[in-house]
This record gives structure tokens, sequence and C-alpha cells, in this order.
């Protein structure tokens, strides 16, 4: 049961363009045009390769779009009744959630994977270590974004979650410095958007950079994730008593 469902829902993830465009085409589109556009030299907030960081930032992106959509789906179907009607079938409510959970992870996997594919063929240069740990980074990350798709979903309760949910993600791109570096004077306001933590401990991660370094950004990414944990805890609580 659980592997025909997991094959059914990779399989409407296949059937939609819009977001295979979005979490896997845009953020390589967008790499190559940033690699021509923007001249590789030191990010002297961050002491990495600018076109590095760059990479990382729209890897990152494009884990977080597709975790937080696909876990905001699940709250919308959860909130329309077809949690529901999976309720009548032999498959648990826990089961339910880990399929889609499987679903999200092979679409964080498959985002990344493409995008340090392309960009190790474009000449980014890091050991295989470094290509692991930054990876497992963006993977690891990608549950706040999981966690944020659940609250806007839970929140919203429409169809117009999902357009939120794409819209907040694009503001806290820009406000992190995820797409370009930041001047040294936004750089602090940075240091406090939820996206910061998860893409600076990757971009240190395929740098190999000073673990010190990795204080803040760590404790960015600790402290985003238990808020959006709480929020999604009281949300669906708060969805039960609604019935």
């Amino acid at each position: 049961m659980n592997r025909i469902f997991i094959a059914t829902e990779l399989a409407r993830l296949r059937r939609d363009p819009v977001l295979l465009l979005i979490v896997v085409v845009l953020p390589v589109f967008f790499f190559l045009g940033a690699s021509v556009a923007i001249p590789d030299t030191l990010d002297e907030n961050t002491r990495t390769s600018v076109r590095d960081g760059v990479m990382i930032g729209l890897a990152c992106y494009g884990a977080a779009t597709a975790a937080s959509t696909i876990t905001g789906q699940t709250a919308l179907e959860r909130v329309h009744g077809w949690a529901r009607q999976v309720g009548l079938t032999p498959l648990a409510t826990w089961r339910f959630l880990a399929v889609k959970a499987t679903v999200a992870l092979v679409a964080v996997v498959a985002t990344v994977g493409v995008m340090f594919t392309v960009a190790a063929i474009s000449g980014i240069l890091a050991s295989p270590l470094a290509w692991l740990a930054a990876g497992a980074v963006v993977l690891v990350g990608s549950v706040t974004w999981a966690l944020y798709g659940l609250v806007v979903g839970l929140a919203f309760r429409s169809q117009s979650a999902l357009a939120a949910s794409a819209a907040g993600l694009v503001l806290l791109a820009l406000g992190g410095g995820v797409f370009v570096p930041l001047p040294e004077h936004l750089v602090w306001i940075a240091r406090w958007t939820p996206m910061y933590g998860q893409v600076e401990l990757a971009r240190l991660a395929l740098a190999g950079g000073d673990a010190s370094a990795a204080l803040w950004p760590l404790a960015n990414w600790l402290g985003w994730t238990g808020v959006l944990a709480g929020l999604a805890a009281w949300l669906v609580g708060r969805s039960r008593r609604r019935g």
C-alpha cells in the first residue's frame, strides 16, 4: 500500500511541470546567468567565493520551495478533507504523512543533485566530502521549510496558501542574501532572517570554513526551526479542534 501510494504521489509530482520548473530549472538557469554576470571574486563578508555562494543559495532556495510546496499541499489536503478520506483506507495517518515526507525528500534531493551537478560541470571545484557536507546541510535545513509550508497551508486554509508561501520565500531569500551578496550595512539585518542560517552553514560546508563562523548561522537555523515547529504544532491542534 505504501509503495503504491508513494509511486502515485511521485507520478503526480512529475506531472506538475510548473513545480518542476520552479524548483529545478529556474535555480539552475539563474545560477548559469549569475556565473556570467557576477565576477568570481571573494565575498568580503563570508570570505568565500561569490559564485560558489550564489550557487549554494539557489540550491537552498530550490530545496526550500520543493519542501514548502509539498507540505503546504498536504496541509490543504488535511483542511479540505482528503486526509479524512485516506483515513477510511487501511493507510494509517502517520503512514500518510510519512509518504508525503518521502515525496518531499525525493524532490529536495533531485533539486540539490541537479544544481550540484551543473555547478561541478560549470567549473566549481570542491572535494567530494565538501559536496556531501553542503548537500547534507541543504537537505537537513529543508526541514525548516517543510514546517514553513505546513504553517502557511494551515494558516490560510485555501489555495492562496501556496502563492503566499512562494512569495514569502522570495522575500525571505532576498532579505537573507541568498541570491546575491548583500552590502555590508545590510548583512546585520540578514543575520536575523530565517533563510540566512541554513544558507551560510551550507556555504561554509562547501568552502571548508572555520567552525567558529558557523555558531551564529547554526543558532539562527535552530531558532527559526523551533519557532516554526511551535507554530505548526499550534495550528495542527487548532485544525483538530475545528474538526
